[in-house]
């Protein structure tokens, strides 16, 4: 019996196979265990209070480059399948994010804002990729809704980023970080849809370890992000108080 025409659009929700389940239960796991080795050392070095950035002086920032160059040499080449490359630079991406968040005042940061922030995270991206896999697509945001996101995004974040240096307030930076974070709200959401097969169903492959990187990638860099956001905004407060 065919389902009324008015909820043919809930009916989205493709069914899983073996194989599929089996590839799912491998993101997952890769990523748990990407995740765990982030979280261990972000707990290790701020329950040392060893600040790292006296000892490699490396911006932030370069770390960001780095795991960015290793995800775009996944995503772009065919180096998402092939084993070991594969998963050197799935490691080298989250041990670049890490880093990162570690390199950008997390060992000055209280440990109660460095707990808030990283349960924050967690929940959230937990959140996002349940919608991600059960939501009908019509409630998610598609290719079409992520193009001109990313474009306004793009956009607006240039303006920020003008007017900042413009005024010659660097303070204001918690505006282009919040956007920033507003961004990987939905760009999360939508890269949910495609780790669970449910679109662009002409690139469906057997590969998770690309699927486990983005997904830790994802999460380690709002967890920099909010913690920005968070260190900008106790500035901001001291400035004007």
């Amino acid at each position: 019996m065919q389902p009324p025409q008015q909820f043919a659009k809930f009916e989205e929700v493709p069914y899983m196979t073996t194989h599929e389940a089996i590839r799912l239960e491998r993101i997952y796991l890769v990523a748990s265990l990407f995740t765990g080795i982030g979280m261990g050392q972000l707990v290790l070095i701020k329950g040392a209070r060893f600040d790292l950035y006296e000892i490699v002086p490396v911006p932030s920032f370069m770390w960001l480059v780095i795991a960015l160059v290793c995800l775009v040499l996944l995503v772009f080449t065919e180096l998402f399948n092939k084993f070991p490359i594969n998963w050197t630079l799935g490691v080298v991406t989250v041990e670049s994010m890490t880093l990162c968040v570690i390199c950008y005042n997390w060992t000055t940061l209280k440990f109660m804002y460095a707990t808030i922030i990283v349960v924050t995270i967690l929940a959230t991206n937990l959140f996002l990729y349940l919608m991600g896999a059960f939501l009908p697509l019509s409630f998610l945001p598609g290719y079409k809704t992520m193009l001109v996101t990313t474009i306004v995004f793009i956009i607006v974040y240039i303006l920020l980023v003008v007017v900042v240096f413009a005024i010659k307030m660097p303070v204001l930076m918690v505006l282009v970080d919040s956007w920033s974070l507003l961004y990987m709200l939905p760009l999360t959401l939508y890269g949910s849809t495609i780790i669970h097969h449910r679109r662009l169903e002409n690139l469906i492959s057997e590969e998770y370890v690309l699927s486990a990187t983005i997904m830790t990638a994802f999460l380690l860099y709002m967890i920099h992000l909010l913690t920005s956001v968070l260190t900008y905004s106790l500035r901001l407060h001291k400035t004007f108080a």
